[in-house]
């Protein structure tokens, strides 16, 4: 055993000359300087971009006619963080038996792992909170709906067919509905506190800090674009389209009931005081699209399989999200477009090294 200088953690002598051997194992698969940067105080874009969009979350929230919880902004993202901290702390574990049992070395410097998952809680924890605290509140901003626009333009956009109404119709059976609602109210929660922990400890620092990226500009943009055009969604505007299917879909209709009341308060007596659970609604663009779209496009260069695992996932997320009623198809496209876009901004602000192999959406061969 050799102790490591840089870290003070013990490493095999064989893992030791593997090291010098290899240039990617040295770097953790990413360039020396991006190491360096990420030890200094000088932030990267993705963070600049965080701390703004907090700063003015907050003005806007100070602002409101109300007084909104303040410790929101500590415990609105906090059973999600639990979430992220016990799934990474089982990951790492389970890396670290699985790289002392095959001999190979650690992909990052122990000291720089913990200080890219630092800064990595450090921009997601705020942005997270700030979203939740705006989106139980937009109605308070920014009071105009555009359901009846978003009904038409999903009629225009897809040739004078209405998606609620056509899948609605198409997908009656009891089974794939009961499926269904599992999928959108259950696996996707699981999805986020698995797939993110996944995304952030995949071996090139270079990935890792496009996918932080690209996350944190998904909820960052979708506040934007919730404040800038609400919706409740078809459900909450004409839910007599989703009755039948509702009916074998209990997951779906036990959280709709409790928005409904979050909507009713909001709207009916927006001063008095309200208790949050889900943050109330908002269906312009779906954000559940936009998240799995982007765990699809960032699983793409680690595993074939979780790739088309996830592409799945997005198609039924996509069926679910009318079905439910929580979303005009309209939405789901915005949602994907969010997603991909994001991928492309996070791999333009970290491209791969040369050989590297974290190819973007949009590279030609």
């Amino acid at each position: 055993m050799i102790l490591e200088a840089e870290s003070g953690v013990a490493e095999r002598r064989e893992e030791i000359e593997y090291r010098q051997k290899q240039p990617a194992a040295r770097d953790g698969g990413a360039p020396r300087d991006l190491q360096v940067r990420l030890r200094s105080w000088r932030p990267f874009p993705h963070e600049v971009a965080a701390l703004l969009y907090v700063v003015v979350g907050v003005f806007l929230l100070e602002r409101l006619p109300v007084t909104y919880p303040r410790e929101g902004l500590v415990i609105a993202a906090s059973m999600p963080a639990a979430g992220f901290g016990v799934c990474t702390a089982v990951l790492l574990g389970v890396r670290e038996l699985l790289r002392r049992r095959k001999g190979r070395p650690r992909e990052l410097p122990p000291a720089v792992e913990a200080l890219f998952l630092f800064r990595a809680i450090v921009v997601l924890f705020p942005v997270l909170s700030v979203h939740f605290l705006l989106k139980s509140f937009i109605w308070l901003v920014n009071p105009r709906t555009w359901d009846v626009f978003l009904w038409d333009l999903d009629r225009a956009v897809h040739l004078g067919l209405s998606p609620s109404l056509f899948l609605t119709g198409a997908f009656t059976g009891r089974g794939f509905l009961r499926f269904l609602d599992l999928v959108y109210s259950n696996v996707y929660f699981l999805l986020i506190v698995v797939s993110v922990p996944l995304l952030l400890l995949v071996r090139e620092l270079n990935r890792r800090l496009a996918f932080l990226a690209a996350y944190a500009f998904v909820w960052m943009a979708g506040s934007v674009a919730y404040l800038a055009f609400p919706a409740w969604g078809p459900v909450f505007v004409f839910p007599d389209v989703f009755e039948d299917v509702l009916r074998y879909m209990p997951g779906t209709v036990s959280v709709q009931e409790v928005l409904f009341r979050e909507i009713h308060s909001l709207v009916n007596a927006p001063l008095a005081p309200r208790i949050l659970r889900f943050g109330c609604v908002a269906a312009f663009p779906s954000l559940h699209l936009a998240v799995v779209t982007l765990f699809a496009a960032a699983s793409r260069p680690v595993s074939r399989a979780w790739f088309v695992a996830n592409v799945v996932v997005v198609v039924l997320m996509l069926l679910g999200s009318v079905v439910t009623g929580y979303h005009y198809l309209v939405d789901g496209w915005a949602g994907i477009a969010l997603g991909l876009g994001a991928f492309a901004l996070g791999s333009r602000l970290f491209p791969a090294t040369p050989g590297g192999v974290f190819p973007t959406l949009l590279q030609r061969p």
